[in-house]
């Protein structure tokens, strides 16, 4: 019986996609490995802010009864936002790392009795 940890697969998926950035800086410039860092942490809180965000937007639509359609989705909607609004914005490797964060920001670590 294979057991999996979702949360487990997607900080690796954020490892990596970091990692490719960080190394894709330092290609770039002298210092863009370091300076790397600094920009991961900042698309991290990014990615934190717009996770708030979604749970905030699902908490307004609960209660719509006549107006709403469909339940809100904050995974398909978080995507929608990155696609529409990041996705000509930030690099494409910048874009995987704020994409990795925002899945991360979206399931939060399983609390353990």
């Amino acid at each position: 019986m294979s057991l999996t940890d979702p949360r487990g697969e997607l900080l690796h998926a954020f490892d990596a996609h970091a990692a490719a950035f960080s190394a894709a800086a330092a290609d770039r410039a002298e210092l863009g490995g370091p300076l790397s860092q600094g920009e991961i942490a900042h698309l991290t809180d990014l990615a934190g802010a717009i996770a708030a965000s979604l749970a905030d937007w699902r908490r307004r639509l609960e209660p719509l009864g006549l107006a709403r359609r469909i339940a809100f989705e904050e995974a398909r909607a978080g995507a929608l936002v990155l696609e529409s609004v990041f996705d000509d914005v930030l690099t494409p490797g910048a874009w995987r790392v704020l994409g990795a964060a925002l899945d991360l920001a979206q399931r939060p670590a399983q609390a353990t009795a």
